[in-house]
């Protein structure tokens, strides 16, 4: 059971990404959030579609900045001119909103 679930959606009303968590803590001194158990998918116009999920996560400045921490899968799909993707590691750093996810 799932207790957050936010979206963002573009200047069309297409959906970009989604973020869910089972719980998740907010910090009003510096409006950062703790989540657990999360799945991040992102829609990005003309991509293959993109999900990950972890055991814990932190949304800093405002969510711009993601951190996904701890038993971490990035899976992407295949399509005509990707093969299908997946990595996992300990820690990730996503940022949403400019379709970036880098590792250590």
């Amino acid at each position: 059971m799932l207790f957050i679930d936010a979206r963002k959606l573009g200047r069309d009303g297409r959906l970009l990404y989604s973020l869910a968590a089972k719980k998740m803590v907010h910090y009003p001194d510096d409006d950062s959030a703790l989540l657990e158990s999360l799945t991040l998918e992102a829609f990005e116009p003309q991509q293959p579609k993109m999900t990950i999920t972890a055991d814990h996560g932190r949304l800093e400045r405002t969510g711009d900045r993601v951190w996904i921490e701890g038993h971490v899968v990035l899976v992407r799909e295949g399509d005509a001119k990707v093969e299908p993707l997946r990595v996992t590691t300990d820690r990730l750093l996503v940022l949403p909103d400019e379709g970036i996810a880098r590792t250590r």
